[in-house]
């Protein structure tokens, strides 16, 4: 009788975990695409400071 009162506790404990599952993947995705994003936008700006150093050097030149 023990075992079939910890059958639905178990059951009931299993759902959010499930739940919980997939929200982790969708928040890791969306990590993922943000951490992408900021690497983008960083190679972007350094791409533009040695842009512009380049022309102040070539100025100089």
């Amino acid at each position: 009788m023990g075992r079939r009162d910890d059958l639905p506790h178990f059951a009931s404990l299993r759902e959010p975990v499930h739940e919980d599952d997939w929200r982790d993947k969708a928040q890791m995705i969306v990590l993922k695409l943000l951490a992408a994003v900021l690497v983008l936008t960083a190679l972007y700006c350094a791409a533009m400071i040695v842009s512009v150093i380049y022309r102040i050097w070539k100025m100089g030149v």
